[in-house]
């Protein structure tokens, strides 16, 4: 009787522990998948952003930049890279002349608070997408954007390929002028965004 005992309660303990083993993998298993998880995440973040600093330096390096604030034929003060200054005081308060990396600054800012708006807009859009929108919201506008033939045609996920009719700006004497750098632009931000996620 007392060997029957002893057999049982050795019987209890292993299956205790085999319960244990049991959950102690299946915990390993769950935190390795978690683990994994978390690493793709931070490689997505890792690649968008890379994406971005790259979208960033092809922007700085085909667009008109100055050291120094000038009104564009659109009449706005800027520094070129697409920046329009708020008012005179924004303007006032940088130092010149502004270097490469002043510059780029004023860019990458300007680039990351119309893409919080994008993402807004559009929460599905993300890497390649995101960036080639955010960059004709930098374009054009908020305002101009949300009225657009291009958000609609992203809200019906389509390309937006009307965005190569937004070629023309309003020059300080009220006409309208086609300008080919902008359908440059253009362009490569339709290519961009055909790169897809």
């Amino acid at each position: 009787m007392k060997k029957n005992m002893m057999i049982k309660t050795l019987i209890k303990r292993v299956i205790r522990r085999l319960i244990a083993t049991a959950a102690l993998m299946m915990l390993v298993t769950t935190l390795s998948s978690h683990k994994r998880h978390l690493m793709t995440e931070l490689d997505r973040e890792s690649l968008f952003e890379s994406r971005l600093d790259t979208y960033i330096d092809s922007v700085y390096q085909n667009s008109e930049k100055r050291r120094y604030p000038y009104r564009c034929p659109a009449g706005y003060l800027t520094v070129g890279v697409g920046h329009k200054f708020n008012d005179e005081t924004e303007a006032e308060s940088l130092t010149y002349p502004l270097s490469d990396r002043d510059i780029k600054k004023i860019l990458r800012k300007d680039f990351e608070t119309k893409m919080l708006r994008a993402k807004e807009i559009h929460p599905d859009l993300s890497g390649w997408e995101l960036i080639a929108i955010t960059d004709f919201i930098c374009s054009i506008g908020q305002g101009a954007y949300s009225k657009s033939s291009v958000r609609r045609e992203v809200d019906e996920g389509v390309e937006p390929t009307s965005i190569l009719k937004y070629v023309w700006f309003k020059s300080t004497s009220g006409e309208y002028v086609r300008a080919n750098s902008i359908l440059r632009k253009r362009q490569r931000q339709l290519e961009v965004f055909r790169k897809g996620v």
